[in-house]
């Protein structure tokens, strides 16, 4: 069980998160590895929704930011 768990957590999911949020598997893998030394499994549920954010954030101020001014 700790195997397959291990797997899945470092692995499949940072990499079936990537291809669907368009992000590369290893930023997902090392956001998480900070987040989790940082604030334990509270770090790891809230790690991944605020990669997203920040990526959404991100694409949002770089439309913004093609105006000259």
């Amino acid at each position: 069980y700790l195997l397959l768990n291990l797997i899945e957590s470092q692995f499949v999911t940072p990499t079936l998160l990537g291809r669907r949020f368009n992000l590369n598997p290893l930023v997902i893998f090392m956001w998480l590895v900070f987040w989790g030394w940082l604030w334990g499994g509270m770090g790891l549920l809230i790690g991944v929704p605020l990669l997203v954010c920040i990526n959404i954030l991100a694409d949002r101020l770089a439309l913004c930011g093609s105006t000259n001014i």
